[in-house]
């Protein structure tokens, strides 16, 4: 749980440890930490989520997990935060209450248009032999197929946490 600034720093040597499986980041106490204070935005931590981001790919670690959103009756608040945090490349989002839950799966699990549009740009490259080519006026490539990919894993473990409860 990266809450300071010098966990921060050490953000490179924390997510290489071989004890820990992701990162986490407690933006609370890492405000009081670096003495900010916060718009309603967190634009102020856009570079410190980033770097936690970037720290775990360098280690080969899962997808770091955002801190929480405090305000726990304004789904719309939640929802507009889990979406960044899944943008910058977070795998999740720590929750204070159950009502978050259903908000933070919605924002990480892939929607029907995402999982269709997945399958299309599989399909398409499979079709032209695993070269360049065009979907929808769009090119597609290899970035374009591993991005597709991680949607349909995403979508995959939406579907096995479906199918335990």
């Amino acid at each position: 749980l990266v809450e300071s600034v010098a966990g921060l720093a050490a953000a490179d040597a924390l997510a290489a440890a071989p004890q820990v499986a992701r990162l986490a980041f407690g933006h609370l106490d890492f405000q009081v930490d670096a003495g900010m204070a916060c718009g309603e935005t967190e634009e102020e931590l856009l570079p410190v989520r980033m770097a936690l981001v970037l720290a775990s790919r360098r280690a080969g670690r899962a997808a770091p997990i955002d801190g929480v959103t405090v305000d726990t009756r304004n789904p719309e608040r939640m929802g507009r935060d889990a979406e960044r945090a899944r943008r910058m490349g977070f795998g999740g989002k720590l929750c204070i209450h159950p009502a978050q839950v259903p908000v933070l799966h919605a924002a990480f699990d892939p929607d029907e248009a995402a999982v269709t549009h997945a399958q299309r740009v599989r399909q398409a490259l499979e079709q032209a032999g695993g070269g360049v080519c065009v979907l929808d006026g769009r090119m597609v490539d290899a970035p374009v197929l591993a991005q597709a990919e991680q949607t349909l894993l995403r979508h995959a473990r939406a579907l096995q946490r479906l199918a335990r409860v």
